[in-house]
């Protein structure tokens, strides 16, 4: 009886210890997908006129016709620039066929200071704080793929790191391309 015991305590102490191990990026996806934005999945993306970089006025449902990749961001946000890169070359790939937008709440002359450094090639709206704030954005980055009609279909953070070597690299976006083509089988 007391190896049975004992058998039985070793088991329950490699199960334990077994557990799947968190990522240090967990705590992020939990922040990112309580976000009130969530909620609109399957719904229309709400259709405000908002400023653009150039500073013409530009309504969002201009865009409908053709899919849409929405990237939302702040010029401070570390991750949000450091995907750009593979941002760029998904637009790269598909512009013939799917409007790329990036919204921030950021003022024109911080993105047009933060462009002359970093290439972001997306259409940019600006000075959005309260459209964001109405639709529930806490987390960034966060990317939004709408249908050809203006719904959403998946909200997505940042393009996903992977763990290599106990660091965190940057991904290649091979899910974001994957959705992109979902789209365009609509």
């Amino acid at each position: 009886m007391v190896r049975r015991t004992h058998l039985i305590l070793i088991l329950a102490c490699i199960l334990v210890s077994c557990k799947k191990e968190k990522s240090p990026l967990d705590k992020f996806k939990l922040v990112t997908e309580k976000d009130k934005v969530h909620e609109l999945v399957g719904k229309k993306f709400p259709s405000k006129v908002l400023a653009s970089l150039s500073g013409k006025d530009v309504s969002l449902s201009d865009f409908e016709g053709k899919p849409t990749m929405i990237n939302l961001w702040f010029v401070a946000c570390a991750p949000c620039i450091d995907e750009m890169p593979v941002l760029n070359g998904i637009k790269a790939k598909y512009e013939k066929d799917v409007n790329f937008l990036s919204i921030t709440f950021d003022k024109k002359e911080r993105v047009n200071k933060l462009l002359e450094k970093h290439d972001f090639d997306f259409f940019h709206i600006v000075e959005a704080k309260d459209f964001l704030a109405e639709i529930g954005v806490q987390g960034y980055p966060k990317n939004i793929f709408l249908n050809k009609e203006g719904i959403i279909e998946r909200i997505e953070g940042g393009i996903p790191y992977t763990p290599i070597d106990g660091k965190l690299v940057r991904g290649d976006g091979k899910e974001f391309y994957d959705y992109i083509e979902e789209l365009l089988a609509l």
